[in-house]
């Protein structure tokens, strides 16, 4: 379901960042994201994420914002 776009800033996070691949709440978060923003039946909810220090939970809600401002 990912677009190109959406692809190239997962490439460009990765190389900026150094991450061979996602942590798990990064996976989580960009899951979520897919499922509310791409649904026709799509409607906002708030996001509340708990992980521990160093999970990765900034870039985890950063991904989604960038992909939908750039």
């Amino acid at each position: 379901m990912s677009t190109d776009f959406e692809k190239k800033i997962l490439e460009s996070i990765r190389e900026i960042f150094g991450y061979e691949e996602l942590t798990l709440v990064q996976k989580k978060v960009l899951d979520y994201f897919r499922r509310r923003f791409y649904s026709e039946n799509s409607y906002k909810k708030d996001l509340l994420v708990i992980a521990p220090t160093g999970s990765g939970k900034t870039l985890a809600i950063l991904m989604p914002i960038l992909i939908m401002i750039l």
